[in-house]
């Protein structure tokens, strides 16, 4: 009997963006680290997601990564649809807060 490959390396399943929390991992299209969610931009009660804020080491301003660059997310990690240059060329978010994620 063979076992499934699968079992062996298990992939997290994708959850929602509600489901973001400040801290988590982000990282380019090559998987590359690029820095860390500070902030959740989007309206539950609407159910739009307007993107991230993300705090890079070594930035005084979060970049500020527009929803249709989100390309997975998974416990503790966002992947981007960026490479590094791509990310590095984002401007900084300095909106105030438009998160209304309603957290339990």
């Amino acid at each position: 009997m063979m076992s499934d490959m699968t079992d062996l390396n298990p992939e997290p399943d994708p959850v929602s963006w509600y489901s973001i929390v400040p801290g988590w991992l982000v990282v380019a299209d090559d998987n590359a680290p690029l820095g860390t969610v500070q902030e959740v931009l989007g309206s539950a009660s609407d159910d739009i997601f307007d993107g991230l804020a993300v705090a890079v080491e070594g930035h005084e301003k979060p970049k500020y990564v527009e929803a249709e660059f989100v390309a997975g997310i998974v416990p503790g990690l966002i992947h981007l649809r960026l490479s590094v240059d791509d990310f590095a060329a984002l401007d900084g978010h300095d909106a105030p807060a438009q998160a209304d994620v309603e957290r339990g």
